[in-house]
Parts: C-alpha cells; sequence; structure tokens
C-alpha cells in the first residue's frame, strides 16, 4: 500500500474503534503508520487522541516508539499540545525524563505542566490512583522543585483536600528535606486525616527505634 492508501485505512480504523466495544490490534498491522498515526493527533479531539496512542503502544515495538515519540518533542513542526501528549507517552512507557532537557522543546513547557498538575492534583484528593500518579510525576522532579511544588499548594488548597495530596508526600520522603516541608505545611492544615497519619508515622518511627 501507498501512504495515502495506509491513511485511509488508519482513518477508517479510528472510526471503527470509536464505536467499536473492544479495539482489536489486529486492525493495522503495518509498522509504516505511525507517522500517519501522530500527525492524525495534530486535529484529534480528546476520544480520538487516546485511541491513536493507544494504537500506537500496541502497535509500535517500544524502542522505536520512544526514538519517534522524542522526534515529535524535538520537532518545531508540532505544537505544544502535540508534544505533550508525546511527553505523556514516554512517562506512561516507563522512560525517565529530565525536565530541565525537555522543556527546551516546547515554548510553553511550565505553563503546560502547572495546567496538568493542578488537574492531577484536583482528582488526587479523592482518587488513590490519581495519588500515585502525582508521586511519580513529583519523583522526576528534583528536591529543589519537589519542595517549590509542596509549598505551592498551600496555596490552593486546604484542610483534608490538602492533607490527601501531601500525606503520601510525606510518608514517602520522611526524613528528607521535601518530606520536612510537607510536614510543615500538614501540620498547619488543622485536618484530622494529618493528625491520624502524623500520629501512625510517629508510633512506626518509636517501634524502630
Amino acid at each position: 500500500m501507498n501512504k495515502i492508501q495506509i491513511k485511509a485505512e488508519i482513518l477508517a480504523t479510528l472510526n471503527a474503534l470509536q464505536t467499536a466495544p473492544i479495539p482489536d490490534s489486529s486492525l493495522l498491522t503495518d509498522l509504516r503508520v505511525i507517522d500517519i498515526l501522530i500527525r492524525e493527533l495534530l486535529n484529534a479531539n480528546e476520544q480520538k487522541a487516546l485511541l491513536i496512542c493507544w494504537l500506537l503502544t500496541e502497535l509500535i515495538e517500544k524502542d522505536m516508539l520512544n526514538d519517534e515519540l522524542w522526534n515529535v518533542i524535538k520537532s518545531p513542526e508540532y505544537n505544544d499540545h502535540i508534544k505533550m501528549i508525546a511527553f505523556n507517552m514516554l512517562k506512561d512507557l516507563g522512560n525517565k525524563i529530565d525536565y530541565e532537557v525537555i522543556s527546551g522543546y516546547f515554548e510553553k513547557f511550565n505553563e503546560l505542566i502547572n495546567k496538568e498538575t493542578k488537574e492531577l492534583l484536583e482528582t488526587a484528593i479523592m482518587n488513590p490512583e490519581a495519588q500515585i500518579d502525582f508521586m511519580d510525576f513529583l519523583n522526576a522532579l528534583s528536591d529543589e522543585d519537589k519542595i517549590l511544588l509542596i509549598k505551592s499548594l498551600e496555596e490552593d488548597y486546604a484542610n483534608d483536600a490538602l492533607a490527601n495530596i501531601l500525606i503520601p508526600v510525606f510518608l514517602f520522603y520522611m526524613e528528607t528535606s521535601v518530606g520536612d516541608a510537607a510536614l510543615e505545611i500538614l501540620a498547619r492544615t488543622k485536618s484530622q486525616l494529618a493528625l491520624h497519619a502524623l500520629e501512625n508515622a510517629k508510633k512506626l518511627v518509636d517501634e524502630s527505634n
């Protein structure tokens, strides 16, 4: 098939997948689809973008996909929205990302990260899986940036909502400067959740001594 025929098949598959109850990775098997799929992200809505990302991860060998995603991020041809999709896919594939390096390929990297972080935090207040995602995100930052982010949370959240976000941070980073920063804020929340977590942490420390 030539590239036009491949694109026609991809578009037909995407349309089928949007109504199919269970996507089938056998619908497309030609590895040449990767360039077309990425270009389709340019005008894709959220549902179609999710399907494209699924197809990429199902059809493309991981190392090749990593290389192509980096090519997208480095290319001036793609806008920040597409690059952010590639960036998130790289993280989902288990790659460790140097935020200082990757930010140089975006026009408004910090603004996008702040927006995504806020959305993640809103979900993390009640969703344990989102809390794990936030911890993964936090772990990729330098200790200095971790502390800056933690301190900024106090401006947007309070009481139990803030405690829900910071308790996992405190427990994971205990006996570090990051844990100390989380502890200071937790102590000011006046949240029963924070009090309970701090009491449990104290018991663990006492038992280990």
